[in-house]
């Protein structure tokens, strides 16, 4: 097996003051070789692609149609499996959104500031939303999960020590879908949850979003710090069903994001000698997962041990 770092990360310049936290601007990039022209190309290009995901944000526009197909797919095989006329029963390997819910609350301390002021440290809750995350996905599948991916995340405010941090993980989507528009069925053939018969291996990948505020220590505000989306691949076939509407647009949110990391992923691969001398690196045990998957391995000795590696098989 081959492992390759992928990193991409965006960053503000800000004034050296602590009274004033204002962006500042910074001398523009010099770009001469034909390998500085690429990088720079791709960077505009994430760019771009940040502020369009953006403008189709469902804050601002309804799903589209064939989101509303799978919506009311998922809306009536709900209410057939709780009419007692009807004999369709439940799949055993099916949980509802509402259920996967995980929370917990933690008072920031000191050991975890950056080291020119008294907020905490990104990484140390980056580190805490992960393991949040990693937990909500193992409830959920009754398994061991692995690391794929983390979407592109910010810090919405700052957490200062002292005060309340509020973590909320949701297991957001899983693919494959629960529904679709070709046949408006939920999960599969096999319902016993146990990850497929007949010695084949069945692998689900499970999206988590952690929800994350701060309070103060009176408890009288309360501030967003910022949505991190984690993706885990699961040795088992599970499904996650949206109920409420707020539901429903999460899930929808989460397959958009699904999308949207296979296609960062596919546009890696197949860049220019980005799979020169992959193949002899290539397992049969590697075959086992799917080509567009990413890995990482998540060590217990390192306290910020997320590393994100692309799998190639």
């Amino acid at each position: 097996m081959v492992y390759i770092l992928l990193s991409t990360r965006s960053s503000i310049c800000l004034r050296a003051s602590v009274l004033v936290i204002a962006p500042v601007a910074v001398a523009p990039l010099l770009v001469e070789t034909d390998e500085e022209r690429r990088l720079f190309e791709l960077g505009e290009k994430n760019y771009k692609a940040k502020k369009q995901l953006r403008t189709r944000s469902l804050l601002q526009q309804t799903p589209n149609d064939e989101e509303s197909d799978l919506i009311h797919a998922m809306w009536t095989k709900e209410m057939a499996y709780l009419n007692p006329q009807n004999p369709l029963a439940r799949p055993k390997n099916l949980m509802h959104m509402k259920e996967t819910i995980l929370k917990s609350a933690q008072i920031m301390q000191p050991q975890y500031r950056n080291r020119h002021n008294f907020m905490i440290f990104g990484g140390y809750l980056l580190k805490q939303t992960f393991e949040l995350a990693f937990c909500c996905a193992a409830s959920f599948s009754n398994s061991r999960p692995t690391f794929l991916s983390l979407d592109p995340s910010a810090f919405d405010n700052p957490v200062p020590v002292g005060s309340v941090l509020y973590l909320k993980a949701t297991v957001s989507y899983t693919d494959p879908p629960i529904a679709s528009t070709d046949s408006g069925t939920a999960g599969n053939d096999n319902n016993n949850g146990g990850g497929g018969s007949g010695g084949t291996r069945k692998f689900t990948k499970v999206q988590v979003r952690v929800d994350s505020k701060v309070r103060d220590a009176e408890h009288t505000t309360k501030k967003p710090t910022g949505v991190f989306h984690y993706t885990f691949l699961v040795e088992k076939d599970v499904q996650v069903m949206p109920q409420s509407y707020s539901d429903f647009m999460i899930w929808v949110d989460a397959k958009r994001r699904a999308q949207n990391t296979n296609k960062s992923l596919l546009s890696g691969i197949m860049e220019k000698d980005s799979l020169d001398g992959i193949q002899e690196g290539v397992t049969d045990e590697s075959l086992l997962y799917p080509v567009d998957v990413v890995i990482a391995k998540y060590t217990a000795e390192s306290s910020i041990g997320l590393r994100r590696l692309l799998r190639v098989g």
